[in-house]
């Protein structure tokens, strides 16, 4: 039973452990299970701001789960709002019980928008953005004036949120964009696709020669119109690339493709990957084989092949790439390999044909010299076998191999479909130049 001896004990305990602290409030939530209603008096009180502090995500759970049975008086509230403990200010935030007076609500959150705790006052203008409309226009100025005139930068940035709730967001935002800390500009190009058409444009163009990479970057990462070409000219690889792969599937110039096609950053010229049918033939399959593959790091010649899987749904650009997949399968690392077959077995699977005039292709894949590419070519085989019956022939090759793990690779997809308990992450000696 839940009387004041109780809840004494319960206080008692509080802290002395995180499962004792666990315990109270599983047991809290027994006994109120019990309960239509109780009120929260003193002792009880005491108990919760006690929790509050010891363990905060689950007591303010505990209590939200259980508002409509707990009787908060005013002098609670009141505590939790004045409070020098700043997880009872956070508390305060955090409940229903908090806004049955609506208007004092508002009054106490342009108040703890001032609060010296950084989490508070984020709390305060999530709360804030919740109730807008209990705002004037005014009002919320106001509040914006006083987060971005506050000396944590954290802090000062969260005026950006609230002026995106007026509607006049132009408010302050050159104060912002001029700001000497990088982070605040940063914060407003996060968020400039939020701003309208207008002051978007005057973003753009305040920030585009920002000194700071990372505020260029961010902003390029939101900009998906032509309208800011110039971001193909910053001296950042990263900028070039991220803009690039936002407006890639929407740029038809030749001209300004041929010269990010030339572009020295593999980190730019890779979004010709995501390109689709023709247009991957037209202009993604010709900067392929200008490239030599092998001078490239083996990590990015994976992403190659694992970008390429995304393509190969198309028949003209699957029969294109065939024959590069098939030299993927004897690539020097075994992550290659596997991607590369997993590509041709998807090609398998949907277009059978086209690999007619690659069995011989194939035959030399399944009779070279290292046992590594031999193993790599086992799941293609058995997924042509399914159309092709002369591969039953190439199968029985396999699984009598002169090298066990060959064998064993071999009579182990045979038996389930994969490679279950082996890995054969084992290098070839081949040094093909993949898409020539």
């Amino acid at each position: 039973m839940l009387d004041d001896k109780q809840i004494r004990k319960y206080r008692d305990e509080v802290g002395l452990s995180e499962e004792k602290n666990t315990e109270i409030l599983e047991n809290l939530a027994k006994e109120l299970s019990k309960l239509e209603r109780i009120t929260v008096n003193e002792l009880f009180g005491d108990l919760l701001l006690t929790l509050i502090l010891e363990d905060f995500d689950n007591t303010i759970l505990f209590i939200q789960n259980n508002e409509n049975k707990l009787v908060f008086d005013k002098s609670f509230v009141t505590f939790l709002l004045t409070s020098n403990y700043y997880e009872h200010r956070k508390s305060y935030l955090s409940l229903d019980c908090s806004r049955s007076d609506i208007l004092q609500y508002k009054t106490n959150l342009k108040l703890l928008v001032r609060d010296p705790v950084i989490d508070v006052v984020k709390l305060a203008v999530e709360q804030i953005c919740l109730f807008v409309s209990e705002f004037y226009k005014e009002a919320l100025l106001e509040i914006a004036l006083d987060l971005y005139n506050n000396l944590f930068v954290s802090i000062k940035v969260l005026s950006v949120d609230i002026l995106l709730l007026t509607d006049t967001p132009e408010y302050l935002l050159d104060e912002l964009l001029t700001n000497y800390n990088w982070r605040v500009r940063y914060y407003v190009a996060q968020n400039v696709i939020r701003f309208n058409d207008k002051l978007q444009d005057h973003i753009f163009y305040n920030l585009k020669d920002d000194s700071i990479e990372d505020v260029r970057i961010i902003l390029a990462k939101n900009s998906c119109t032509l309208n800011t070409l110039y971001f193909l000219d910053d001296s950042s690889e990263i900028v070039r690339g991220s803009y690039l792969y936002n407006i890639i599937s929407i740029l038809n110039d030749d001209l300004i493709l041929d010269v990010c096609l030339k572009d020295k950053s593999w980190l730019v010229r890779k979004n010709f990957l995501y390109l689709k049918g023709e247009r991957f033939i037209k202009y993604t399959l010709p900067m392929l084989k200008s490239i030599r593959t092998v001078d490239i790091h083996w990590r990015e010649r994976v992403e190659i092949f694992k970008l390429l899987e995304f393509v190969i749904n198309d028949r003209s650009v699957a029969k294109c790439l065939l024959k590069p997949f098939l030299k993927g399968l004897k690539e020097n690392f075994a992550q290659i390999r596997e991607k590369a077959g997993r590509n041709l077995i998807k090609i398998a699977n949907n277009f059978p044909q086209l690999f007619e005039k690659y069995f011989e292709n194939i035959l030399e894949i399944v009779n070279h010299d290292c046992y590594s590419v031999r193993i790599s070519v086992i799941p293609l085989i058995w997924a042509l076998s399914k159309t092709y019956s002369d591969f039953d022939v190439i199968k029985e090759k396999l699984m009598n191999d002169s090298i066990e793990n060959v064998r064993l690779a071999a009579i182990e997809f045979e038996k389930h479909g994969e490679f279950r308990h082996l890995n054969f992450f084992y290098k070839s000696n081949d040094k093909e130049n993949i898409f020539k």
